[in-house]
């Protein structure tokens, strides 16, 4: 529509900025993931070993200059009497961080036996893991085994405004057998004081606050965390490590937008979305014609009724054009209004209907019926049911007369349906497989489908040129009376053309300036409406005219009532933080 295209670019410029904030807050707040499957864990568990458990899980952590770190693990499995081939070690590779996802690159090095020796193992991706199945299916083994895993990653380090940080989940906490002895090593990069460290372990189920475990050997060089009771099934050790700022060098804003985008592509939908919607309503959306000057109108531009006028101004069939109707009607000569006591209103039949253009006589019947006369409370919870038919055939009406080429509420509704199908799917799917964040990514794009479909529909050439009229018309009959002067050969002031233009002053809002310019010459109340004034002046008719339309609006609209990422250091816990996931024997 050409009369809002400055309101909408801007409505399209701030909403496009706001996105792109929204993009850059997410990326800030990107800095402390969670495994994205510890939903898995059971809360639960049966406190009781199996004939095989964990003898000790030792690993030994060295943080690299470049923010990578260099995993070994070494597991003693004791399988006890059980025949079993091996073990399978869980590594997470893909986390939720406030909701979206957020992957790391683990590459398995190697698995080796307790003398340093190669042992068979196979990599394969599921559920968020790297699962490393180690053993051969043709050899059984029992007893204690030794199993060394190492394996490298990037992404695991913490960059806080005050701190950089590793919080590690050293054992995970998937194992369905006990831990008896748990401990790591972590190896500090060069720089790094003793004095300057902080740290926290805490153990238990995943979630749990438990610290049953201290912190051991702490050099300029190295920090050593062990557990000090055994960990039960699903139990697990967590460790968290604090240093100064400027040891590392924290990866650019520009590569932390990168990795977002690439695990979240979802999260530029509503821009896309954004971009798309603007291109269609330049293309689509945009009135035809070329913008004209305004100039004071006289009459309503093409012989069209008030609803009709009100309705093509803004492209919407508002209650408030509807019930100028009434006023229109009464003028005509086809109805009379009588003001009730109390908050009510009397409408008779004066004359037959057979001489209304169509809409006006399908409207008028659905307020009468077959009476004579009816009150307007008697409307209430019946006449909403008439509504959406009356609104397409205003619709219908000016598409008929080249004013649209295509119903704007049909514009509408295909804008509606598609933004709700997206946002039902937004609340619907997504939750199982790509979390929160992509979620309000995907309903934010449909609320911006559904918002700018709103001002999608757009008029003829026909059209634009006459709600320059109409924009015209506006003016005059909403110009303050010392202004009146300025325009040239206007029609004089009497009663009947005040009484002609009302209707339409009403559906576009300006018929308290209209009443104003007949203050003074106007000051017998007109047939078609029994106010029962104590004093009348067309200030006093319009200031009742609009209690009638107020309440005649909620009357026609009434319906029957229905029945009726964090730091360690703030808020850890077991199973927090990387590293983590689990294994078991096979």
């Amino acid at each position: 529509m050409r009369h809002h295209q400055k309101r909408f670019l801007w409505f399209f410029i701030v909403v496009f900025i706001l996105s792109l904030l929204a993009v850059f807050y997410f990326v800030q707040q990107f800095s402390q993931p969670r495994n994205v499957f510890s939903w898995l864990t059971p809360k639960v568990m049966a406190q009781e070993q199996t004939e095989e458990y964990i003898d000790d899980f030792q690993a030994e952590l060295k943080i690299n200059q470049d923010n990578s770190v260099n995993v070994a693990e070494t597991i003693v499995y004791n399988f006890g009497d059980m025949q079993r081939h091996g073990i399978y070690r869980d590594l997470p590779y893909r986390y939720f961080a406030r909701g979206g996802k957020f992957t790391v690159k683990v590459e398995v090095l190697g698995v080796t036996d307790a003398n340093n020796q190669p042992v068979n193992y196979q990599l394969k991706k599921q559920d968020g893991n790297i699962q490393i199945k180690i053993g051969d299916e043709n050899v059984l083994v029992s007893g204690r085994v030794t199993y060394k895993i190492s394996y490298r990653l990037n992404r695991v380090i913490n960059f806080f405004n005050d701190h950089d940080e590793l919080y590690w989940n050293v054992t995970g906490n998937n194992w369905p057998v006990a831990i008896d002895r748990a401990g790591i090593v972590v190896k500090l990069p060069p720089g790094i004081l003793a004095s300057t460290l902080q740290t926290d372990c805490y153990t238990g189920l995943s979630g749990s606050t438990e610290q049953n475990c201290q912190v051991t050997n702490i050099t300029n060089s190295q920090v050593g965390y062990s557990s000090f009771n055994t960990l039960l099934a699903n139990e697990g050790l967590t460790v968290v490590l604090g240093w100064p700022k400027g040891i590392l060098t924290a990866p650019s804003f520009f590569q932390q937008v990168g990795w977002v985008l690439k695990d979240n592509p979802l999260i530029l939908l509503p821009l896309l979305v954004l971009v798309i919607m603007m291109l269609l309503w330049y293309f689509h959306g945009r009135d035809l014609g070329t913008k004209k000057t305004v100039i004071p109108f006289y009459e309503a531009p093409a012989n069209l009724l008030p609803v009709e006028v009100g309705t093509l101004i803004d492209e919407r069939v508002n209650l408030r054009d509807i019930s100028s109707t009434f006023i229109h009607l009464a003028v005509r000569g086809y109805l009379k209004i009588k003001k009730l006591t109390g908050n009510d209103w009397e409408l008779f039949k004066l004359k037959d209907f057979s001489g209304l253009e169509l809409w006006e006589k399908e409207f008028a019947q659905e307020v009468f019926g077959s009476a004579k006369q009816v009150k307007l409370s008697e409307l209430k919870n019946r006449f909403y049911k008439y509504l959406p038919k009356l609104k397409r055939e205003v619709y219908d009406s000016l598409v008929l007369k080249k004013f649209f080429p295509v119903s704007p509420g049909k514009v509408r509704a295909h804008y509606l349906v598609f933004g709700a199908l997206l946002f039902a799917v937004g609340l619907g799917v997504l939750p199982f497989f790509n979390g929160g964040f992509n979620i309000g990514a995907l309903i934010l794009s449909a609320i911006l489908i559904i918002l700018i479909g709103q001002v999608m529909p757009r008029k003829t050439e026909a059209g634009s040129n006459t709600v320059t009229e109409i924009k015209g018309y506006q003016l005059y009959l909403g110009v303050a009376e010392k202004s009146r002067l300025d325009f040239h050969n206007a029609p004089q002031k009497t009663p009947a053309v005040f009484e002609q233009h009302l209707p339409y002053a009403m559906a576009l809002g300006v018929e308290k300036k209209w009443a104003g310019q007949f203050a003074n010459i106007y000051v017998t109340p007109p047939s078609w409406y029994d106010g029962n004034f104590t004093a009348f002046n067309t200030i006093a008719l319009v200031s009742s005219l609009n209690s009638f339309d107020s309440h005649s609006r909620s009357v026609i609209t009434s319906q029957p009532g229905a029945a009726s990422g964090h730091s360690g250091f703030s808020g850890g816990s077991s199973g927090g933080g990387f590293g983590g996931g689990g294994g078991g024997s096979w």
